[in-house]
């Protein structure tokens, strides 16, 4: 490597700026570090993480469904606060057809006490979603969200030096739509992208099975995947066509083509 004049990417470590809100009563950790999920829209996590670029602050706020890792909304702004996040959620529910009752979404405490806040558990009441937390300063609690601004650091944000806010927002949100939701295997998904794992792995309906039911972010009751579809995914792999057509999608819960917001344009800078 010396003689090539090669250099190892030296490895960024993030500060933990976690602290608790104490004004605020945080919610019980409905995961317990348990990141699968049977179904679309039974778990999703959210994070917060800054954007480095020489005219500002710029902060991303990330909401992603634990069935397939696809990362359903997203949001960036200039302020890390609770409308970045309300933001994230409403962009992820508009992508799912906009009913997404019954949903857990998981995240941290919050370094600005964005999750505990008023506005973000109203806005979680409107859409019908539970709001399940780990503990403070512990980053293997979200593990999940953690994981994708990893690949986010290592796959972009270390490669590429932005000037404004506005170039590091359409990179970022080009990447995100473009390439990790489209793209990019996942070994969650059996090594196809997000979105056509869950083109592939459908969800049907059959009746309940009796007894008690399971942990958090089982399938509920009259919904499980559909038998065989894991046979499917590793014999025939995604179905021919599925990542070259236009930017829509099905939602999983209405069936209706739905554009996604970030997929059209990427989310608003505020």
């Amino acid at each position: 490597m010396a003689e090539l004049h090669l250099a190892g990417r030296p490895k960024h470590r993030r500060r933990s700026l976690t602290r608790p809100e104490r004004a605020a009563a945080p919610a019980p950790d409905l995961l317990g570090r348990d990141f699968t999920a049977a179904a679309p829209n039974l778990k999703w996590c959210g994070d917060l993480t800054e954007i480095p670029n020489d005219e500002g602050p710029l902060y991303l706020a990330s909401t992603e469904d634990l069935f397939s890792r696809r990362l359903l909304g997203f949001a960036l702004g200039a302020h890390h606060d609770a409308e970045l996040a309300i933001a994230s959620i409403r962009m992820a529910a508009a992508v799912r057809g906009g009913s997404v009752t019954g949903v857990i979404f998981h995240s941290d405490r919050g370094s600005e006490g964005e999750y505990t806040a008023d506005a973000f558990v109203r806005a979680c009441a409107r859409l019908g979603i539970t709001q399940s937390m780990g503990r403070v300063g512990s980053a293997l609690d979200n593990a999940a969200a953690e994981s994708f601004f990893s690949t986010l650091e290592h796959e972009l944000l270390s490669r590429h030096h932005f000037t404004t806010r506005e170039q590091a927002r359409r990179t970022v949100a080009g990447w995100i739509d473009g390439w990790y939701n489209r793209t990019r295997r996942h070994s969650t998904a059996h090594m196809l992208s997000p979105y056509d794992y869950e083109q592939t792995a459908t969800v049907q309906v059959v009746p309940p099975r009796p007894g008690p039911t399971g942990p958090a972010g089982g399938a509920p009751p009259g919904h499980r995947l559909r038998s065989g579809t894991t046979r499917q995914l590793r014999r025939n792999g995604p179905p021919r066509g599925t990542s070259k057509g236009p930017h829509q999608h099905v939602s999983t819960l209405s069936g209706e083509p739905q554009e996604s917001p970030g997929e059209a344009a990427g989310s608003p800078l505020r």
